[in-house]
């Protein structure tokens, strides 16, 4: 009996961190949101419930295949993230973190109000189901597998992509500047901190 649990609980662990590794990689771009660019944007996940049901519009309503269907709901997020940024906050990045909470907030509300009206609040599903993974007497989501690799491989690329442009040995590159300003840790880590920077948000207000 002993040993049995042990194998559940272990399997309960294991899953556990998969389902983990599913959070961060949605936590990745708030990271990069609040932490790196440094601007209070709470309808993140909003975005992504909007990608999600054009996935499903996609595929179930209009017959696309999910390798159209994929490509596409990023594209429209990312045209989507662009126009709110022009739009919405773009004019108050100037203001308090307290303006953005709002007008974000406020998208957040209209985005959940435009799905439920639209779409309904009944459960949608592509209709996809990825097999499982057993080993030994346990059973493991290929689903949450393939999102602990993707969240592994994210985060290593976006580390090494901003040390990279931390140690840029180039004066006048943008991306340089932008990420010596906006991340203390990378800036005290090179030897060249003390050239001219500009801040995250006045290179925004600039284009």
């Amino acid at each position: 009996m002993s040993d049995i649990f042990d194998i559940f609980l272990l399997e309960a662990v294991l899953n556990g961190l998969l389902l983990g590794g599913l959070l961060a990689l949605l936590s990745l771009g708030l990271n990069l949101i609040f932490g790196v660019i440094d601007v209070v944007w709470i309808c993140y996940a909003e975005l992504i419930m909007i990608g999600m049901y054009t996935i499903w519009w996609l595929h179930s309503e209009q017959g696309w295949p999910l390798l159209l269907a994929f490509p596409a709901a990023v594209a429209f997020i990312a045209l989507l993230g662009f126009l709110l940024h022009q739009y919405v906050v773009r004019p108050v990045l100037a203001a308090e973190p307290i303006n953005q909470l709002l007008v974000t907030g406020g998208v957040l509300f209209l985005l959940q109000a435009v799905a439920t009206m639209v779409f309904g609040v009944e459960f949608r599903n592509i209709g996809v189901r990825l097999p499982g993974v057993n080993v030994g007497e346990m059973n493991f989501s290929l689903a949450r597998i393939v999102a602990f690799r993707l969240a592994n491989a994210s985060r290593s690329r976006v580390r090494v992509t901003l040390r990279d442009w931390s140690f840029c040995n180039d004066f006048n590159c943008p991306a340089r500047s932008l990420i010596l300003s906006t991340v203390p840790a990378l800036r005290a880590s090179t030897s060249c901190w003390k050239c001219p920077r500009v801040s995250l948000q006045d290179g925004f207000r600039s284009h």
